[in-house]
């Protein structure tokens, strides 16, 4: 999961207008120092990076330091107040700049990788540590323009309007790449999907976090570490422990003991993916010993969602025990979940360009969005509709107002200041629908790197294809949007579809 390293705020809208023709790719100059990682960027990773900042920052939306930053190494000297390089020196002192790069440095390069910068106008230092590593060789020369157009996607998905951080499953492949190569093989589908840490609007829920004193037993709210998300059939019974048999079955030696323990441990489990707080309403049941144990284990109804996540922890928070849950084999349940059965929903697919010549509309001023050396940030006038001209979007075939959907979904209302443009379904086809326009997008519904895994690829934008989309799955289709009316759907992932207009 993707964890915030520093503070701030940002947005991005997918607006409408038509976009120039004559598509330029990359900056001058790229070279292809660093081909595209040969894996598919595939992952579970929170989005909540803010339009307002994506569009109105001082390096991305600078036209001087557009051209420059992919030309040079994505590295701490760069873009350090020292810089001989005048685009860039001064731009992280802007707050939601910083938000930017912080994304920047997590979508291209990767966790062994940071960048550093020291505000000589306010004494703060900020690091920006690396991720998903789409694009690890720009910490040492230039982004070539797959890289771009790879981390492009990925700034492109991250973005929320709703200022929320949703978990979301991003999916995506390099055409012709044989699977399991490259620097980010870790990025392939996960067998087991870890159980959420965050909330919504809540960086790090409070039972993840070290306890201020040393305190004992399931009920506390500190001290506990995420285990994975598991999957049910809603109104089941679900029986789970590690290293002791349900306070239920304690009598029944034909029921076998479930999971073990090193040391003495606890057991939560609660409703959905993420994890909880003894006290909120997602709580479901927890465990601090079990049939005369020192060993937890507990049984569930299965919540109506279908998906439930566990934590556990040593009995006495900073002790030594370490559990290793498991639940009793049954066919419709599994623990833990694979990624793949977690986030079945299609959201849609992001692609384009971010940077190089005509990547920007011509109405943002040359002087615009940069940092002077007074440390003021001087801001572009609003613009009609793209700020980005080769950013695009599609969406998944389940939702029935898509063009709201995704309005709603990354532009925050209205048709101005937007990151891309809104191309319609990435996978719905017409043609047994002869009174609907056409709106399928993308010619590959699913890549062939990772089978059933339905990345996108090879989608329209600006007349012509583009190779490197990010697809995004949903664990549920509320999670992005706040109105129920755009989150509608038609079918489930799991059942065949009729062409529809949109």
């Amino acid at each position: 999961m993707m964890t915030s390293r520093i503070s701030g705020s940002v947005v991005l809208c997918l607006g409408l207008a038509p976009l120039a023709s004559g598509c330029v790719d990359g900056g001058e100059g790229a070279s292809p120092l660093d081909p595209p990682a040969a894996v598919e960027p595939q992952a579970v990773y929170g989005n909540s990076l803010s339009s307002q900042a994506l569009t109105r920052n001082a390096l991305i939306t600078n036209r001087a330091a557009n051209s420059i930053m992919v030309n040079e190494p994505l590295a701490t000297e760069t873009y350090s107040d020292t810089s001989t390089i005048e685009a860039l020196h001064h731009q992280l002192h802007h707050g939601p700049t910083r938000e930017v790069m912080d994304y920047l440095v997590s979508c291209a390069l990767d966790p062994t990788q940071t960048v550093s910068y020291d505000d000589t106008l306010t004494g703060e230092s900020y690091t920006f540590t690396g991720e998903l590593g789409l694009c690890p060789g720009w910490a040492s020369g230039p982004a070539s323009v797959e890289c771009q157009e790879q981390v492009s996607a990925c700034l492109l998905l991250r973005v929320n309007a709703l200022k929320k951080k949703v978990a979301i499953s991003m999916r995506g492949e390099v055409p012709g790449a044989p699977p399991g190569t490259g620097p980010t093989a870790l990025l392939y589908p996960e067998p087991a999907v870890s159980t959420v840490d965050y909330e919504e609007d809540v960086e790090q829920i409070a039972s993840f976090a070290p306890c201020a004193t040393a305190t004992s037993g399931a009920a506390r709210n500190c001290g506990w570490k995420a285990d994975h998300v598991g999957r049910c059939r809603p109104g089941e019974r679900v029986y789970i422990g590690a290293g002791a048999r349900p306070p239920s079955k304690c009598g029944n030696l034909l029921f076998p003991v479930l999971g073990s323990s090193t040391g003495n441990t606890v057991l939560r489990v609660c409703e959905g993916i993420h994890g909880c707080n003894s006290t909120t309403p997602t709580f479901i049941a927890q465990s601090g010993a079990s049939c005369g144990s020192n060993r937890p284990a507990l049984e569930f109804t299965c919540p109506e969602g279908g998906y439930f996540s566990v934590m556990s922890g040593p009995q006495s928070s900073g002790g030594a025990g370490v559990a290793s849950p498991a639940i009793r084999d049954q066919a419709t349940a599994v623990y833990p979940a694979p990624e793949l059965a977690v986030f079945l929903w299609p959201e849609g697919a992001f692609y384009g360009n971010l940077w190089g010549p005509g990547a920007l509309n011509p109405s943002i001023p040359a002087s615009a969005n940069r940092v002077k050396a007074d440390g003021n940030f001087v801001e572009a006038p609003p613009v009609a509709g793209s700020v980005f001209r080769r950013a695009f979007a599609c969406t998944g075939r389940f939702w029935t107002r898509q063009e709201a959907y995704m309005t709603d979904r990354i532009c925050a209302g209205g048709g101005a200041d937007c990151a891309a443009t809104w191309v319609g379904a990435c996978d719905v086809s017409n043609s047994n629908a002869p009174s609907c326009p056409p709106v399928h997008r993308c010619t590959v519904t699913d890549g062939t790197v990772v089978s059933g895994d339905g990345d996108f690829g090879n989608c329209d934008g600006d007349a012509r294809k583009w190779q490197y989309p990010i697809s995004v799955y949903l664990n549920n289709p509320m999670d992005i949007v706040d109105d129920p009316a755009l989150a509608e759907t038609t079918g489930a992932p799991w059942a065949p579809l009729a062409p529809l207009c949109f």
